[in-house]
């Protein structure tokens, strides 16, 4: 059925089929706005036969935007610990929370994504700080700087948010050097991918507690071993 089969659509479309049976493909869409799962290979064959390849750029913008908000909430508030002493039946006070309002957040990335997180994270009257690849202005972020800049926005943010793509360019970004320009006692939300944070770096600073807690919802290795 393989050569009658015109558009293809999904996450990773191509993990157990081969593309080159795909004779008379047209479209390739993904369901992801990366398309770092296509390998160079299916790369390569979907350039020479003229296949359109497509991302979902734009479609994650709020329900990923709606997460960071409800993880710098979780966060901050260390509703883990509320959980684990209702699980277990304490009647416990916490005093190690605390408030976003007049925090700053800094996210790595202004895509769509990002503008969606920073235009609820408004509401909660946050300064925003936006790292482009050129530092230029956009809508709801109070400052930007570009990304060879990127240690001066880290050591200004309670929260770091990375909403970067994954590139030879980001791939272990956030490293040890970038890790330790973050304020000591900051909060780490990675929505990107696993790769762009050297994750061994990162368990050490949390280990130290100059990173007081992360949220991913990505890993080098998925799913956890």
């Amino acid at each position: 059925y393989m050569k009658e089969v015109e558009v293809v659509v999904g996450l990773n479309p191509f993990r157990n089929l081969d593309i080159s049976k795909f004779t008379g493909l047209k479209l390739v869409q993904l369901s992801t706005a990366g398309i770092d799962q296509i390998s160079p290979e299916q790369m390569d064959y979907i350039e020479s036969n003229d296949i359109i390849l497509a991302n979902h750029k734009g479609g994650y913008g709020i329900p990923i935007g709606e997460w960071i908000v409800m993880n710098i909430l979780q966060l901050s508030r260390n509703t883990r610990q509320f959980h684990e002493n209702q699980r277990d039946g304490q009647w416990k006070l916490l005093l190690d929370i605390d408030e976003v309002y007049g925090k700053t957040v800094t996210i790595l990335g202004t895509g769509n994504i990002a503008i969606e997180a920073a235009k609820r994270l408004k509401a909660f009257e946050v300064k925003l700080i936006g790292v482009n690849t050129d530092g230029r202005a956009v809508e709801y972020f109070d400052n930007c700087y570009s990304i060879k800049d990127m240690n001066k926005a880290l050591a200004q943010g309670d929260y770091v948010v990375v909403t970067l793509p994954n590139t030879d360019d980001t791939n272990h970004l956030l490293n040890e050097t970038a890790l330790a320009a973050m304020k000591k006692g900051s909060y780490l939300v990675n929505i990107s991918r696993g790769r762009v944070i050297d994750e061994e770096a990162l368990i050490k600073f949390l280990d130290s507690g100059h990173i007081k807690a992360a949220a991913l919802d990505v890993f080098t290795q998925e799913p956890l071993p």
